[in-house]
């Protein structure tokens, strides 16, 4: 609470729950909706504003289980870069289960995050809805313009180093 003391509150819909809360809460929303939409990001990583609008808006097939954005940015917080980002099966993706089916103890194993797109009926997002964010902390310590070592892809394309353009860019995820 002392940490967020010192930023702008946050809207109504951003809780921070303890596990009983969170079990409840969840409960309440199967009980209330036909499926429930499990949406996975790490505490580093950013998604657009709109992201969770798009996901309400969004109509996926019948048998679709997952739903998932390749197409990001990755946004290096140590030199201050950012470019475009696209990743054959990321860790930006959406389970989706049937509500009754969630409560009755259904999940999803996907057993490393590129597996999902290889195990799972998917859907593909076109927007580029996700910033993974490099910094000296986390394990993958990507860097722009390096080679993937799952896909084998160059990582990004079009680095923008400018400082006005990056911020225009992160200004559409916080």
């Amino acid at each position: 609470k002392e940490a967020l003391a010192q930023y702008k509150k946050l809207p109504s819909n951003i809780k921070f729950v303890n596990k009983a809360e969170h079990m409840n809460g969840l409960k309440e929303s199967c009980q209330s909706n036909d499926y429930i939409y499990i949406v996975r990001l790490d505490s580093d990583d950013l998604y657009h504003k709109t992201y969770i609008q798009q996901l309400h808006d969004y109509k996926p097939k019948k048998d679709t289980e997952v739903l998932i954005n390749q197409n990001g940015y990755l946004y290096d917080s140590v030199t201050s870069r950012i470019g475009e980002y696209y990743h054959f099966s990321p860790q930006f993706y959406v389970f989706i289960y049937k509500s009754d089916e969630y409560l009755g103890g259904k999940r999803y194993r996907p057993e490393g995050h590129g597996n999902v797109i290889k195990k799972f009926k998917y859907e593909l997002l076109e927007n580029r809805n996700y910033v993974n964010v490099i910094h000296k902390q986390n394990v993958s310590n990507k860097r722009l313009g390096t080679k993937d070592t799952n896909t084998g892809r160059v990582d990004t394309k079009n680095v923008i180093t400018d400082t006005k353009k990056v911020r225009d860019i992160l200004k559409e995820f916080m």
